[in-house]
């Protein structure tokens, strides 16, 4: 079929046969035997595309979980952010209520002083 020349098992219902159409290249090294699923029109996966694509599959987690831990990252540290924020703001309104009361105990001893 397609110009492919092999054997076919009725067992499995494929066809063992040159990857390549028939004659092969003058490259014996480039020739392989490939199972093909006349039904899909398809050859079916070798071990080192198993391979290859299982590779490609976990690399894609890999960068994944990798952007994900990156986003919990920077997620984690603008949360510092804002606690650091909220302590500062916290401090100076803090600081402010002591120089305010500083101030009026100031004020009121110049107006004892003035007034007395």
């Amino acid at each position: 079929a397609g110009g492919m020349r092999g054997i076919h098992s009725e067992t499995l219902g494929l066809h063992l046969c040159h990857a390549q159409p028939w004659p092969p290249d003058s490259n014996p090294a480039g020739r392989l035997l490939r199972w093909h699923d006349p039904v899909t029109d398809a050859f079916l996966e070798t071990l080192i595309e198993q391979s290859r694509r299982a590779d490609a599959a976990e690399r894609g987690r890999d960068a994944a979980e990798q952007q994900r831990d990156e986003q919990a990252s920077r997620a984690d540290a603008a949360e510092r952010q804002r606690d650091a924020a909220e302590r500062r703001a916290a401090e100076d309104a803090a600081a402010r209520r002591v120089l305010e009361e500083q101030v009026a105990a100031l004020e009121a001893r110049l107006g004892k002083e003035s007034g007395g």
